[in-house]
């Protein structure tokens, strides 16, 4: 979520006033990070309330230890590494830790056992790339933005969605061109090419 850095000048300033527990720092610093994270959390657990939490845990955790962070670029590592590790613990304490998880948690680990950095930064564009998608997307025109998520957030298919609004098949397929034209258009505004493959690829794992 983007954030209006109206009283801050830059990230420096923003990182200083947070280490002088100013409360509208912290508050822009959670909304710049919180949703992101809530994403990348749901995609390791698959519960995106005790995604929620785990979140929040992280943040409670960053904030303690606010002032070993040199920026805010310090600060969302931390908060991207405390989150993983809690995701882990959580799957197995619930005893379903999927085979993404054992992956992920064998990758990111370097010979040292700490997170692997490259992955760690993958990981991170990937989460704040969704939550781009997902703000793309909510900039859709009504009935488009409709027709989209019956698509590809509910999972419905043509005919059904066609039924349930009342409207032919036709114009559901023609609903659902324009949303990816719409998304590709914005994405490339801010990204590169591969970007819009991302979206397919992230809009088939059900995200």
């Amino acid at each position: 979520m983007a954030v209006t850095m109206t009283n801050y000048a830059d990230d420096n300033a923003l990182m200083k006033a947070v280490k002088l527990y100013q409360p509208e720092a912290e508050l822009a610093l959670f909304k710049r990070f919180f949703r992101p994270l809530c994403l990348y959390a749901d995609r390791l657990t698959g519960d995106l309330p005790a995604a929620e939490d785990i979140v929040s845990e992280s943040f409670i955790k960053a904030f303690a230890r606010r002032s070993e962070f040199l920026g805010t670029g310090n600060f969302k590592a931390f908060l991207y590494v405390a989150t993983r590790n809690a995701c882990i613990n959580y799957q197995k304490a619930n005893k379903k830790q999927s085979s993404l998880v054992e992956q992920l948690a064998y990758l990111y680990e370097g010979e040292d056992g700490l997170p692997d950095q490259p992955v760690l930064r993958n990981e991170i564009v990937f989460a704040e790339l969704v939550q781009s998608i997902y703000e793309e997307v909510e900039r859709l025109p009504r009935k488009c933005r409709k027709v989209f998520k019956m698509v590809f957030f509910d999972s419905l298919t043509t005919d059904v969605i066609a039924e349930r609004l009342g409207i032919n098949p036709q114009t559901v397929r023609t609903q659902k061109a324009r949303a990816l034209q719409l998304l590709k258009t914005e994405l490339l505004k801010k990204y590169h090419f591969p970007a819009y493959s991302l979206l397919i690829a992230i809009l088939s794992l059900g995200w």
